[in-house]
């Protein structure tokens, strides 16, 4: 009876130590959780905040492009008519007036990069 006794008490004490040990064990891997937790908070903040720098890159890159092909264009068609003027054959004023309808098409469907930057095409103002 004695070696009865012995053994309940061992293996009492032994499951309460190993309740305590899986006590601490979930209370450290709670504090970790909140760790990854915290983690990923931060990470997400730095994630949306280079998410909105490359959307506003993004932006300031098309703003430029469509900036740059209409002066491009503009250019083109003030050319194309010169030379269709000052040689008055017939190809030529077809460059022309393809030029000039290109330089149009890319101004009417940028209007309000258009009235920013004052396009000027013949003469009229493109401004409100």
């Amino acid at each position: 009876m004695t070696d009865f006794l012995a053994n309940a008490i061992i293996a009492g004490a032994v499951t309460v130590a190993l309740a305590w040990i899986q006590s601490r064990a979930a209370s450290k891997v709670a504090q970790k959780v909140e760790g990854v937790k915290e983690d990923l908070k931060a990470g997400d903040a730095v994630v949306a905040q280079e998410l909105v720098t490359i959307r506003e890159t993004g932006e300031k890159t098309h703003s430029i492009v469509n900036s740059e092909r209409t002066q491009m264009l503009r250019f083109s068609a003030i050319l194309a008519r010169r030379v269709a003027t000052l040689s008055g054959h017939a190809d030529d004023d077809t460059v022309a007036k393809t030029a000039e309808e290109l330089l149009r098409k890319n101004l009417d469907a940028q209007p309000k990069a258009a009235r920013v930057s004052g396009d000027v095409f013949h003469g009229q103002s493109n401004k409100e």
